[in-house]
């Protein structure tokens, strides 16, 4: 296989034209540091090694990012490069979480449509583009359950997703909110198992009827939990830069996506923040192959799980 050499030889331009998914990346920080740059002028500067925090991350995007592309038109070059990313990696699946605010910020799900489609035909017109609807764990659960019909009708969102924080409020407060995506045809995801433990990731598999888990490395930890994931095939969508400037996981090396492979939970591999961590797609598979963490095989089994082809 050309992906399998590819790493092998650390062949980076091959790796980026191989067909690939990014699945679990978020829309305001899913693009590449250097298209932002070469729009505004402005050079990004690298991240540190490790970050101490989540709100550490926030503090640094804050202060090198936001400056950069502030407001309605800064978020929507943000959008952009998301695409652009899409169309220099070869990513033929797309996956992008936004939040009401996103929709709210250009006014309303009509020109938030207009403008995500228009990018997506601009730069990549044959990926498949997988729009997700993420939630604040803080959100107020009596507000948004009446309203969530208002942005599912459209039939623009493809799943669901809870993020922001862990173990903020009980599992079953979501419900009402993944019932009605269910009723929509959505997949159902949720941020989990990434600073919590397995008992989280199995609570939230079994309350919320998850299909997919974002992160869920934490799952690791725990055999009965990973028979559960193997057995449902529920995926975890792992995001191994994240995990290591997060100090989730010790190093490339040390991830826990190896055990989970190893012991048959299907997973993807994905960017979270490119924007932040600066780790695009092809260097997510090519940083764990040279760590000895996953063989070049395992590696291009999951890029091909990612992109259905297996």
């Amino acid at each position: 296989m050309d992906f399998i050499k590819a790493l092998e030889k650390n062949d980076t331009e091959t790796i980026i034209s191989i067909r690939k998914s990014d699945i679990h990346s978020h829309g305001g920080r899913g693009g590449n540091p250097s298209f932002i740059s070469e729009k505004t002028g402005v050079k990004i500067p690298s991240p540190p090694q490790k970050f101490d925090s989540l709100s550490h991350m926030q503090e640094w995007f804050d202060h090198n990012i936001k400056p950069v592309c502030r407001g309605r038109e800064g978020n929507i070059l943000r959008w952009e490069a998301c695409f652009a990313e899409a169309q220099r990696n070869n990513i033929v699946r797309l996956a992008l979480s936004f939040s009401i605010g996103d929709i709210e910020l250009v006014g309303g799900m009509e020109p938030f449509v207009a403008i995500l489609n228009g990018f997506k035909e601009q730069y990549c017109p044959k990926t498949s583009f997988e729009p997700e609807l993420a939630y604040s764990a803080y959100c107020n659960m009596k507000d948004e359950k009446e309203r969530i019909a208002d942005f599912l009708e459209y039939g623009f969102f493809r799943s669901i997703d809870i993020n922001s924080g862990e173990n903020v409020q009980l599992f079953k407060n979501f419900v009402p909110l993944y019932q009605k995506a269910e009723e929509y045809g959505m997949v159902k995801r949720m941020h989990v198992g990434e600073f919590g433990t397995a008992d989280d990731v199995r609570n939230a598999v079994e309350v919320l009827g998850l299909d997919e888990v974002h992160h869920g490395i934490a799952a690791a930890a725990s055999k009965s939990v990973m028979q559960l994931l193997a057995d449902r095939k529920i995926t975890l969508n792992i995001c191994p830069s994240s995990n290591v400037m997060l100090k989730v996981a010790e190093s490339y090396k040390e991830h826990p996506i190896k055990i989970l492979v190893r012991n048959g939970v299907p997973v993807t591999i994905n960017t979270d923040d490119l924007l932040i961590f600066n780790q695009s797609i092809d260097k997510e598979y090519s940083n764990l192959f040279h760590a000895g963490t996953l063989t070049a095989e395992e590696l291009n089994d999951i890029r091909l799980r990612g992109i259905k082809e297996i």
